[in-house]
C-alpha cells in the first residue's frame, strides 16, 4: 500500500515504523524534544503543521494538520515548502543541503539538537522506506 505524503495515514505508518524500530527507540531513550515543521504550499493550498514530540524517551506525538503554527516551546521550528519536504523524503535532497541552500529554514538552538541527530537521520531513513505518493 502507498500512502499520500504527509497524510494522516502516512503519519500513522511512520509512527508505527518508528515505534517498531529497536534502533530508533534506543536513540531516543531518555530524550525530551518537540520539533514543529510548517509546510508551505501543500497540495490544495494553505499550510500544514507536522509536529513530533518525544517525552521521557518515547514518541508521544507525530501528527500532521492544517494550520500555520503550533503554540508552545519547541526544540526546533522548521519551515519549508511541500516540495522541499517531499525532496527530503524521496532522498533527492539532504537535510544539510536544504539548510545551506535555504529551502528549509530552522529556528532554535542547533547545538541543543545535535544529540538528536542520529534519531533524526534514522527517522528520515524510516520515513523514506515507506511507499509514498506525492
Amino acid at each position: 500500500m502507498a500512502y499520500r505524503f504527509l497524510s494522516k495515514e502516512w503519519a500513522a505508518e511512520v509512527r508505527n515504523q518508528l515505534e517498531a524500530s529497536r534502533s530508533f527507540q534506543a536513540k531516543i531513550r531518555g530524550a525530551n524534544a518537540r520539533i514543529v515543521s510548517t509546510i508551505t504550499e501543500p497540495p490544495g493550498g494553505g499550510s500544514w503543521v507536522f509536529e513530533q514530540v518525544i517525552a521521557d524517551g518515547a514518541l508521544k506525538k507525530l501528527e500532521v494538520r492544517s494550520g500555520t503554527e503550533a503554540a508552545g516551546d519547541a526544540l526546533l521550528r522548521v519551515q519549508g515548502s511541500y516540495e522541499a519536504f517531499a525532496r527530503l523524503n524521496r532522498g533527492e535532497l539532504t537535510l544539510m543541503k536544504a539548510l545551506l541552500d535555504g529551502s528549509v529554514k530552522v529556528q532554535g538552538d542547533l547545538s541543543k539538537a545535535m544529540p538528536y541527530a542520529p534519531a533524526i537521520l534514522q527517522y528520515h531513513e524510516i520515513a523514506r522506506s515507506i511507499k509514498t505518493v506525492y
